[in-house]
Parts: structure tokens; sequence; C-alpha cells
């Protein structure tokens, strides 16, 4: 699937590679209704925990809105 990251989730000075890190490679996913957005929990790539959030446009290309360093991410 097609993704790109939006300036919004560059915000909180993540690397492009962290994110797509965390994006590939995460550990668990979460849908929120409220939001509607699909949650991406994983690493960067040093292992830190990360965050990230995304839209999927009606083309199917996933818009990453948000990422953010977690300390402590959520259990599956």
């Amino acid at each position: 699937m097609d993704a790109f990251i939006t300036s919004s989730a560059r915000k909180h000075g993540l690397s492009d590679d962290d994110i797509w890190n965390c994006y590939r490679n995460f550990h668990l996913e979460r849908w929120d209704d409220d939001d509607e957005l699909c949650w991406r929990y994983g690493t960067d790539l040093a292992g830190n925990d990360l965050e990230i959030a995304f839209l999927t446009r009606s083309d199917d290309v996933d818009v990453i809105v948000h990422a953010l360093r977690v300390a402590h991410p959520p259990t599956p």
C-alpha cells in the first residue's frame, strides 16, 4: 500500500526513517472510531517506543498524520 508522511506527523521532530520503521514494523494496531484513524505502535530505528496515526484515503493511500515517542505504549 502506498503511503506518505504529512508535515503534522513531523512536528515532534521524528525522522522520516523512524516514522517509516514504526509504520512498517509495528507490534500493535488499533482502530479509533471517534477519530477514524488507525494507530500503530512500534519503535524507531534505535528501539525507542513510538506511536503513529494514519487515515486511509478512498484511493487506498495511507496518510500518516501523527508520530510521537511514547513512554509507555499500550499492551496488546
